[in-house]
């Protein structure tokens, strides 16, 4: 094994800098250089499987990721960058084309139209005829198309920008069935990944492999097999009644065995369908060559076929981890009246198999680490060097005060909200009388029992659901004093310097009992639960302080607060004890 020193790396990082491959102005914030430097050792000495970044906002992780990956590149690396937003990867989108940095980025297919017939590229005219990547890189559209022009650029970049879903399906679903074809992986596994905001990876793998089952699955079966029929394509299927009362009894089912066998028979259900989508595709291409527009009624079934397949997938890939790790890890979790989602409670097990074990050197990055012990455990991180960047924002002016006397707890709140929102009110009315802020209220209903009681309600912008949301946040950013309020403001929003100069946190940001898979893995583990809190808590407190001349004053109402930062401080990070008055 080749052994490379400190100073062989630096030259070769001062090198790349002085070539002007990041700006003729370039210059390094603190401690950049030496965190892609200790990368860099660790990574071509093989010291460690992985290593975990917690860089506070305004440290530039996405320029560490981008610099360190030019610097591996140039020792003849491969790697991928991973987001875990549309948003943040564009972003990193946008800092490529700032440093002139030529790698590949893509996004998952719906977020590309057809060139063609302007529908989205899952409804593409290649992807309707059942043609490989290769045979669309024939057709007259494949240059003037988004999709195969950013995905063949990804796939041959030594770098690549992807974000956690697109790269989970490549390395998961698409490698396995690449496999068995016997073609070659079009994202394989590369010599190192960065994973930002890795805080969220727990959630993300869990969503990933989470499948949602309702009525509508019923109706698209039932929709594909009718105009199946119409069009002379024979399939063996159970009876429309006989379907519905399968997805019946998993929406209304509680005992786990029974729910798993439910699973299996839908899967069962799925498969003559599954089965025969290779065989429709081949048909359509048979029936439409290239200069032919497939019919309305053809292009019907396509849609159709690929959410069938994608349900079946979904609902495949949870047996197999449910059989791995045990009937006792199965949660169903109610969505309404007609939707069910199911989860698994060993979280390591799919973050082992689908995310550790498909990359090779990993480096995860984010502002929120919390303890880092912690951290690893949840990951089924075995091996990892840990790097933390210290806080260089002045907090002299942004301190997290306290309240001591009103618990917001299940059995207080009722008794206590009425003395809280007092103190909500003066805050707001007596010390922040022209300033903007937010406040995270923890639940729909408490944010409307402010809504309704406070005497400061004027200056309050409230939202119901996402789409309200959205508009709340748009109003809020013209206004001059009012203050945004609700229960998911804790992450991935940028109020920064007069866009908030204040914040409030009503009631502690715990993980809601209501949800059948937080209560299971509370029963499982306190201390998960205790982390998941502190790293909501740190989160939120991020929103308003976004730079380091930024400043803003936090405020804990709820009692709770006190106790569990007295019982947890070792989750907190030195920069929040130390802004911390009582």
């Amino acid at each position: 094994m080749m052994n490379f020193s400190a100073h062989e790396i630096n030259e070769r990082l001062d090198e790349l800098v002085s070539l002007g491959l990041f700006g003729k102005n370039f210059k390094f914030r603190t401690k950049q250089k030496e965190v892609i430097l200790t990368i860099a050792h660790v990574y071509l000495n093989k010291l460690a499987e992985s290593i975990i970044i917690e860089a506070p906002t305004g440290s530039g992780k996405s320029v560490i990721a981008m610099i360190t990956s030019k610097l591996l590149e140039s020792f003849d690396s491969t790697g991928y960058v991973l987001t875990s937003d549309l948003s943040l990867q564009s972003q990193y989108e946008a800092d490529f084309s700032k440093y002139d940095l030529k790698w590949g980025t893509i996004k998952g297919i719906d977020n590309y139209s057809c060139s063609v017939n302007d529908l989205s590229f899952s409804l593409g005219e290649c992807r309707i005829r059942n043609m490989s990547y290769k045979q669309a890189e024939s057709l007259a559209c494949f240059h003037t198309c988004g999709y195969l022009q950013n995905r063949k650029k990804a796939i041959h970049s030594r770098i690549s920008l992807l974000n956690y879903s697109f790269w989970l399906l490549q390395r998961n679903y698409v490698a396995k069935k690449q496999g068995e074809d016997g073609e070659e992986e079009s994202f394989p596994q590369r010599d190192f990944t960065f994973f930002d905001e890795a805080h969220k990876i727990p959630d993300i793998v869990q969503n990933h492999f989470a499948p949602t089952v309702d009525y509508k699955i019923v109706d698209n079966v039932n929709r594909l097999y009718d105009e199946l029929r119409h069009q002379g394509i024979n399939i063996s299927a159970l009876s429309k009644s006989q379907f519905n009362a399968n997805v019946d009894a998993l929406i209304k089912e509680t005992d786990k065995s029974n729910l798993l066998n439910g699973l299996i028979s839908l899967k069962n259900i799925l498969i003559p369908y599954h089965d025969l989508s290779d065989y429709v595709r081949t048909k359509i291409k048979e029936l439409f060559p290239i200069n032919a527009t497939p019919t309305t009624e053809w292009r019907l079934i396509s849609s159709l076929m690929d959410k069938v397949k994608d349900t079946f997938c979904k609902v495949e890939d949870y047996i197999d981890i449910i059989l791995e790790v045990g009937l006792d890890k199965l949660v169903k979790i109610k969505n309404s009246e007609e939707s069910v989602t199911f989860k698994c409670l060993d979280e390591r097990h799919m973050i082992k198999k689908h995310l550790l074990e498909k990359s090779r050197f990993k480096i995860f990055m984010s502002a929120t680490i919390g303890d880092p012990k912690r951290y690893m455990v949840n990951m089924a991180i075995t091996d990892a060097k840990l790097i933390k960047l210290g806080n260089t924002f002045d907090f002299s002016k942004s301190p997290i005060i306290i309240g001591k006397k009103y618990r917001m707890s299940f059995s207080k709140k009722d008794e206590n909200f009425p003395h809280v929102l007092a103190i909500h009110d003066q805050i707001i009315g007596n010390f922040h009388k022209n300033e903007k802020g937010i406040v995270h209220t923890g639940s729909y209903d408490i944010t409307d029992k402010i809504k309704k009681n406070s005497s400061v309600k004027d200056r309050l912008i409230i939202y119901n659901n996402s789409v309200s949301k959205k508009l709340a946040l748009q109003e809020f950013e013209i206004s001059h004093n009012k203050i945004l309020i609700g229960p998911s403001l804790l992450e991935g929003l940028d109020f920064k310097d007069d866009m908030s100069r204040f914040q409030i946190f009503f009631k502690v940001p715990y993980p809601s009992l209501s949800d059948p898979f937080i209560k299971e893995k509370l029963e499982e583990s306190q201390d998960w639960y205790n982390y998941k809190t502190a790293i909501s808590i740190l989160q939120g407190i991020g929103r308003s302080v976004r730079n380091s001349e930024d400043w803003a004053k936090t405020y804990f109402l709820d009692a709770c607060f006190y106790d569990f930062y007295n019982k947890n401080k070792e989750m907190f990070p030195l920069w929040f004890n130390e802004r911390i008055k009582k």
